[in-house]
């Protein structure tokens, strides 16, 4: 269907809300196009839809709204004011895990027993340094997902 140079006046008419009352000859042109009596019927009855989508609308009251954006508020506040402690506590977990790998590391030059070390204390050394690291990551993940 091949658009109507006249169907803005009609869209206009409609959306204004006085089709009724508009141009004689512009509703007497929408009752002969086809493409405007179609728009003419489609937009009469999604103004009808609004209406009645509109009194059936369900409004909170002010005090309800009132009180839900003070409770939304408070909470983005909190999270704000608790990311620097995140990130803080993060950076004191890296410098604790960065010291006792430091203390690990001059611990083995020093005892001459660890020069040649037991895979079991390997392990155990590696099993260490994951729990001390894991919560360290489940902290800065959970701290980028907030």
């Amino acid at each position: 269907m091949n658009a109507c140079p006249r169907e803005p006046e009609v869209v206009d008419a409609i959306t204004r809300g006085d089709w009724i009352q508009a141009d004689e000859a512009l509703r007497t042109h929408a009752a002969s196009c086809a493409a405007c009596g179609e728009l003419v019927t489609l937009m009469q009855a999604l103004r009808e839809d609004h209406a009645a989508v509109c009194r059936a609308a369900d409004v909170p009251a002010a005090g309800t709204v009132w009180w839900r954006a003070t409770i939304r508020a408070r909470a983005e506040a909190a999270e704000k004011a608790s990311r620097p402690i995140t990130v803080a506590q993060g950076v004191a977990a890296a410098c604790i895990a960065g010291v006792a790998a430091a203390f690990a590391g001059a611990a083995w030059r020093l005892l001459p027993s660890f020069a040649q070390p037991d895979p079991l204390v390997m392990l155990a050394l590696g099993l260490g340094v994951c729990i001390v690291v894991a919560p360290l990551v489940i902290v800065l993940a959970a701290a980028r997902n907030s």
